[in-house]
């Protein structure tokens, strides 16, 4: 009984995983490891975040402190990121040429959830997202222009009960 019961656990907690995209997932890769996979990041002309070009597509991250917590706050703004801050949820602006990648993705997402695609004349922009299963796209009538990815509930739960509060040098130190 006890092995059935351990079983169905592993069973349902792997369901429950988030989506990973190149061998980034969210609450477990580090800006470090980012840096490795991706290279540099590069920055927008003003004050636009900065993303990472990988094969086309522009990747945008948004980060956590690795660990502690700021009382009301997980993501953290980019002036504090350092290179063991790890990635709290991303987004992926895929090039054209990247498209027949990302419908595969998408549709089986779809199929997962049971729905239908938006795809179509007169459809416009529309797009969809599941936060228990850690993904979502966005499309317009040019193909997919936003794939996101990001924990699940259960995840981001297990994950912030890891955590302490930040001292306050962590919260103030700037990007390293």
């Amino acid at each position: 009984m006890l092995t059935l019961c351990c079983s169905c656990m592993l069973l349902f907690t792997n369901f429950a995983m988030a989506k990973g995209w190149n061998n980034i997932i969210p609450l477990q890769t580090t800006r470090a490891e980012v840096i490795k996979l991706l290279g540099e990041p590069k920055a927008f002309q003003g004050n636009g975040p900065e993303y990472f070009a990988f094969n086309g597509d522009k990747v945008f991250f948004q980060w956590a402190r690795g660990s502690c917590y700021k009382i009301g706050r997980l993501v953290i703004d980019e002036s504090l990121v350092t290179q063991d801050s790890v990635v709290y949820e991303f987004k992926v602006e895929p090039h054209s040429s990247n498209q027949p990648k990302y419908e595969a993705e998408v549709k089986e997402f779809l199929a997962s959830l049971n729905k239908m695609d938006c795809v179509g004349p007169n459809k416009g922009a529309c797009g969809s997202w599941s936060f228990d299963i850690g993904f979502g796209y966005s499309r317009s009538d040019r193909g997919i222009n936003r794939v996101s990815y990001h924990a699940t509930p259960t995840e981001s739960n297990d994950w912030f009960l890891t955590l302490k509060p930040c001292s306050v040098e962590k919260i103030t130190s700037s990007k390293t």
